[in-house]
């Protein structure tokens, strides 16, 4: 993963790249309205709208970060609402990320344990990402295994296990981000470091 590592860079959106991303997102949104799709709000501060927006400039951000393709091209199947279990925020070579934003520098990555179609949330990403600062400013991005999370979000049976939040106040599943990683490679060495601390 060292290779994946190496290709950050720094991001500066251009004014029209702001523009452009705002436009997409908004299209989605706006979409998702019409054919009735909940919204998933966790912070009350902040509009359905603004909370889209943030959400996915952060995919783009990343991506842009790591020099991965976008397209802000808004089609009808581009604008479609999107689900977690068909849709891939990134792929790269054979992991899927998912990527989650807060705005605060104490924020965490926080799943809620159902979905906006109300079903329950499975844990399906490799790798969860969690990009810090608001658009069009992120300024970091933090890392977690698909296993890690899991590890860290169960009983000692090994079955995930729903939990309060104390500064969210709400349930759901979560890392902090002294649980988190700066690297994809400090990610995916957890399983390594596990097994020889457990040996």
């Amino acid at each position: 993963m060292l290779e994946f590592d190496k290709l950050k860079q720094d991001v500066n959106f251009t004014t029209k790249q702001i523009k452009d991303i705002e436009d997409f997102c908004h299209a989605i949104y706006n979409n998702s309205r019409k054919l009735g799709v909940d919204q998933d709000v966790q912070d009350k501060k902040r509009t359905g709208r603004e909370v889209n927006l943030q959400g996915m400039a952060a995919e783009f951000w990343f991506k842009e970060r790591y020099q991965l393709p976008y397209s802000l091209k808004v089609t009808d199947d581009a604008v479609k609402p999107r689900s977690y279990l068909t849709d891939i925020d990134v792929a790269y070579e054979d992991l899927i990320f998912e990527i989650k934003q807060t705005a605060y520098d104490n924020g965490c990555l926080f799943l809620r344990p159902s979905t906006p179609y109300h079903s329950k949330r499975k844990i399906l990403g490799d790798i969860y990402i969690l990009v810090v600062g608001k658009f069009p400013n992120y300024h970091t991005c933090k890392f977690i295994s698909q296993k890690e999370f899991i590890h860290n979000n169960s009983n000692s049976d090994g079955e995930l296990k729903i939990r309060i939040h104390k500064r969210i106040g709400k349930p759901g599943y979560f890392a902090e981000q002294d649980q988190m990683y700066d690297t994809l490679t400090e990610a995916v060495q957890w399983l390594e470091r596990k097994t020889k601390d457990a040996a």
